[in-house]
């Protein structure tokens, strides 16, 4: 293991913003270490708060990173850095790139033909037979489905891909030790056995209502296009839609009854082309 990639993984022990992972990187100067770090102080850089480094200070042992990424290893958890040559392409070159992704399952599959499928928690009848039917054509054609795993058109759009036999990306909001919601264990499981579970947090983190639309830059990155089949103007659909703008990604949207809060968003995005 080399030393940015030891003190990356160090660093994410600490639930720090990705920007802020970065820049007490750019503040080690040539050689990015936990050496360097130990011996650079962060307070007097106003990168830290004296609280904060001291705490992280206490932890800065490359021996204890071996440590747990040995013990990730056992559980079926990846470990990926930014630096390394697994990394996804996708996700190197976006604003705010992710510095860590800790995974399971087939990495290569973010490197795959894919389409992000995005909407509403709570879909109608007819959001749910679309998404079924549209996610069900793409995955049969060999596209990777990536999604957020949460309920509505994510939870359709991962489950219908498993159920032809396609493969599916599910990005967390948290880490693998707090799957959100608690509902999808199991659905996340069989994603991590058949297809790519994945997620910029250390297993211990819970997901917050910060983590969540953060996360959706990383499903806008994955996907050659997006996908949205119901949303309203207010969805967190929304950000995914903005970061997949940002990156040139096509954006696809399903049209819906003019009178249908659910349709709004896709709707909107059709009336401006």
């Amino acid at each position: 293991m080399n030393d940015l990639k030891a003190l990356i993984i160090f660093l994410s022990q600490y639930d720090l913003t990705n920007s802020k992972m970065r820049q007490i990187i750019d503040s080690l100067g040539d050689k990015p270490s936990i050496k360097t770090f130990k011996k650079t102080n962060l307070v007097k850089n106003k990168v830290l708060t004296d609280v904060a480094y001291n705490k992280m200070l206490a932890g800065a042992d490359e021996t204890m990173v071996k440590t747990f990424v040995t013990n990730q290893a056992n559980r079926g958890i990846n470990i990926t850095t930014i630096d390394d040559e697994d990394f996804p392409e996708k996700l190197k070159d976006i604003d705010d790139a992710p510095l860590i992704l800790y995974y399971m399952g087939d990495l290569n599959l973010a490197s795959s033909p894919s389409l992000s499928v995005v909407g509403t928690r709570k879909p109608t009848s007819y959001g749910k037979v679309v998404t079924e039917k549209l996610t069900r054509d793409v995955a049969s054609a060999g596209i990777v489905i990536v999604s957020g795993l949460a309920y509505g058109i994510d939870s359709i759009s991962h489950r219908k891909c498993l159920e032809v036999g396609g493969k599916t990306i599910a990005v967390l909001g948290g880490g693998f030790d707090h799957i959100y919601p608690v509902e999808h264990q199991s659905l996340a499981m069989e994603i991590a056995e058949k297809g790519l579970l994945l997620s910029e947090y250390r297993p211990k983190r819970s997901a917050t209502k910060y983590t969540f639309p953060i996360r959706n830059r990383i499903i806008a990155a994955l996907g050659d296009g997006v996908l949205i089949t119901e949303a309203t103007v207010k969805s967190g659909t929304i950000h995914t839609k903005d970061f997949a703008l940002d990156y040139g990604k096509n954006i696809y949207a399903v049209p819906g009854n003019i009178d249908s809060l659910n349709s709004e968003l896709t709707n909107e995005i059709i009336k401006r082309g």
